[in-house]
């Protein structure tokens, strides 16, 4: 009985394994194609490449729904990474757990931040820190490399919102700097 029970507890283990590393390399596959030279560059494409992804994703069982709000500008290629893993993810989510009608998904550039939200009308879950799989801990971590917030609200039949905010100025900030100094230092070796 205790040999049975350890057999079922490796075979588990190995199964969460295998689908980690098939997702790991999905979304590797994803990432190389989306950032080929044929590609438009995501970081001026960023909501088309994400419906895209959610038209393949949901079929069409499931509306999509995108919407720009403020003026887009060019995102630096980790933001805009980032927000794509993050929204793919919200998408798969809902398409598989949620039986959602319909998913919108919105893009929002304010002066100094881009947020996207992904909302769903579906089944919805109750939502806590313990009950995070291997798919929210990856956006939970994608938001930290970037230096976003990561809101995820959801109830029970009630559908879940994936909100991610990432701050744009620590990184103009950093271009202004280099600039000025490439400036500087040009100036100064001209003399």
């Amino acid at each position: 009985s205790g040999d049975s029970v350890d057999r079922k507890l490796v075979s588990e283990q190995l199964r969460l394994a295998y689908q980690l590393v098939r997702r790991c390399h999905e979304e590797a596959s994803r990432t190389i194609a989306v950032l080929s030279p044929a590609s438009p560059p995501l970081q001026d494409n960023l909501l088309n490449t994400l419906a895209d992804a959610a038209r393949r994703i949901s079929g069409e069982q499931i509306r999509t729904v995108t919407r720009i709000e403020g003026t887009p500008l060019p995102l630096p290629l980790r933001t805009a990474d980032a927000l794509l893993h993050i929204g793919r993810e919200a998408v798969v989510n809902a398409a598989a757990h949620a039986m959602p009608a319909e998913i919108a998904i919105t893009l929002q550039y304010g002066e100094r931040y881009v947020e996207l939200t992904v909302v769903d009308n579906g089944l919805g879950f109750d939502y806590t820190a313990d009950n995070a799989g291997f798919g929210i801990l990856g956006m939970q971590k994608r938001a930290r490399d970037i230096k976003g917030s990561l809101e995820i609200r959801s109830l029970s039949g009630r559908g879940t919102t994936v909100r991610i905010c990432a701050n744009l100025q620590s990184h103009s900030t950093f271009h202004r700097l280099r600039r000025a100094f490439r400036e500087r230092m040009f100036g100064l070796a001209a003399h």
